[in-house]
């Protein structure tokens, strides 16, 4: 995906409006844009930082990413998105880069109880009084879905590796 593609959408969505991947205001084709420039440059950095430092580190090559894309719209006349829309592109880019993606503002919740989900449709949440209230997708595509459970699968602590997560549909 180019860099333009990427732009135009997360110019075009950063107010929620379109179905381009953007839940809750927030293009995700620019997210994965930055996830990957952030994740190519931090593998590049080849050291290990305890984790507040790493958490830095990270943040400040999200900021330096950002502003190279930012620059390169303002190049050709285009606006950049509203301080809102770049504070939850930030935070969805932490979010990937610390493998929970999509679901880390859902369990974040204080009110949501449990997060109910099947393939990329938008989520159930039981809320804590009981109810439940539609969500927001976790993902846009099977694959990007799988890669998130796999991911925190293989950071759960509990010895399951990526490898050992397998994909079942119901028929």
């Amino acid at each position: 995906m180019s860099v333009e593609s990427v732009l135009v959408g997360a110019t075009n969505h950063a107010d929620g409006a379109g179905d381009d991947g953007a839940a809750a205001g927030v293009d995700y084709r620019l997210v994965e844009e930055l996830r990957g420039r952030v994740s190519t440059r931090l593998a590049a950095e080849q050291r290990e930082l305890p984790g507040p430092a790493r958490r830095e580190l990270t943040r400040q090559l999200i900021r330096d990413e950002y502003a190279q894309l930012m620059l390169h719209e303002a190049g050709r006349g285009r606006a950049a998105p509203d301080a809102a829309a770049e504070k939850r592109v930030f935070a969805a880019v932490l979010a990937e880069l610390d493998g929970l993606g999509r679901i880390a503002p859902l369990v974040g919740r204080e009110d949501v109880e449990d997060v109910h989900f099947e393939g990329c449709d938008p989520t159930m949440l039981r809320l804590r009084t009981g109810e439940f209230v539609e969500g927001t997708p976790i993902a846009t595509s099977d694959e990007e879905l799988i890669r998130v459970l796999r991911g925190i699968g293989a950071r759960s602590g509990d010895g399951q590796s990526a490898r050992e997560f397998s994909w079942h549909t119901r028929s």
